[in-house]
């Protein structure tokens, strides 16, 4: 009864479902790219902060980047017994095709390598043309933007002037939405001119115990210079922490939608305790209690609510496949994995379900209240 209800009522009872499930296929959409977002930062992160500890001038903690470590201080740490290997870096900004694109100078150790996902080009090759430092990895933002890939090449004004680069890979990255540039550290001095390192990461030997070479390092090269050491799993947590707190305001977002469809639904079952009051009374008249009017309202509105929860999932996975792989793409240039939540489309259609509910909560009550004989007399 419930059922035919909601059907023989269509015109209103539709714009209500229709409004709840565009509602709540909107969570699910920008849920799903939000995840999915959440879980490619987490993997490339993971991937390339690999080295046990993190070194930097106290300096560079409120995200300067002007002073060095001495070299005095990188010999100390090549030279501790714990630590396995070392890569060094330094950070700058160069103009390319009129746009500001940051180049990252390195001599990475054998162990870091992987940290960087080549998603064109064969990493092998890739990665011994890139130690002769006459060719560079780029990221995917500035490929896309650039139209760029493996086997093409860039030019960059130098210190020493102009200088064309080969172009051996194309590494993932979400860094930076203009992209970077990643050189040797032996061709950045030569043609830069630079011989400054901003920061390192160090590797520690096998069986070392790290906070105690933590420990040891902080004492031995804060004798030299001040610095700090981090662990890699703090900066991992360190970056998710932004992350989520950057998404914040889409919950925000995700409840503000949720409530005008509330309303939606709430003025539709409104509009229907009017029209229906006669048939309503004719209820009550006949026996029916108000408990039991506010029972066969509820059925209603819970299925209008399971309904528009069901349609949003589909709705909602396409949304999110056009916000992932449509406008992040040309907004960010970056390829993201799809990834779903199951807990995210079961939380959609039992929140519709209960934000319907609750909707109806004050038509029951009107409806529960309202004299079958002014309804009879009225009509």
């Amino acid at each position: 009864m419930a059922n035919r209800d909601v059907a023989r009522h269509l015109s209103r009872t539709g714009i209500a479902v229709a409004a709840l499930m565009v509602a709540f296929a909107t969570t699910v959409g920008v849920g799903a790219m939000v995840d999915s977002f959440r879980g490619g930062v987490s993997i490339w992160i993971n991937d390339l902060l690999n080295a046990d500890l993190y070194l930097a001038p106290t300096a560079t903690e409120g995200g300067g980047n002007t002073e060095s470590l001495q070299p005095a201080t990188l010999a100390a740490l090549r030279a501790e017994p714990g630590v396995a290997s070392v890569s060094t870096y330094r950070r700058t900004t160069v103009d390319f095709r009129g746009r500001p694109v940051q180049l990252i100078a390195t001599e990475l150790a054998p162990a870091s390598q992987p940290g960087y996902h080549l998603i064109e080009g064969d990493p092998a090759a890739a990665w011994r043309a890139f130690q002769t430092g006459e060719a560079v990895l780029i990221t995917e933002p500035l490929a896309y933007r650039q139209r760029l890939g493996a086997g093409d090449t860039l030019e960059l004004a130098s210190a020493a002037g102009l200088h064309r680069f080969a172009i051996a890979g194309v590494y993932l990255d979400y860094g930076s939405e203009h992209g970077r540039i990643l050189i040797h550290r032996s061709s950045y001095e030569r043609y830069w001119r630079d011989p400054n390192i901003s920061s390192a990461a160090a590797f520690a030997a096998e069986g070392v115990n790290l906070a105690d070479l933590r420990e040891r390092l902080q004492e031995r090269l804060g004798a030299i210079q001040p610095v700090m050491l981090r662990p890699n799993r703090d900066l991992q947590a360190r970056t998710l922490e932004i992350f989520d707190r950057t998404f914040t305001i889409t919950n925000v977002l995700r409840l503000l939608a949720i409530l005008v469809a509330a309303v939606g639904v709430l003025s539709a079952l409104s509009a229907l305790q009017l029209e229906r009051a006669r048939e309503f009374a004719v209820l009550r008249a006949i026996g029916m209690t108000p408990v039991e009017i506010g029972g066969l309202v509820s059925l209603q509105t819970g299925f209008m609510g399971a309904v528009a929860g069901l349609l949003a999932l589909p709705t909602g996975l396409v949304l999110a496949s056009v916000l992932i792989f449509v406008i992040n793409r040309r907004a960010f240039g970056w390829s993201l994995p799809f990834q779903v939540n199951p807990w995210l489309l079961f939380e959609t259609v039992a929140l519709a379900v209960a934000a319907a509910l609750l909707s109806g909560l004050y038509p029951i009550w009107r409806m529960s209240r309202a004299r079958p004989a002014e309804a009879l007399r009225t009509e």
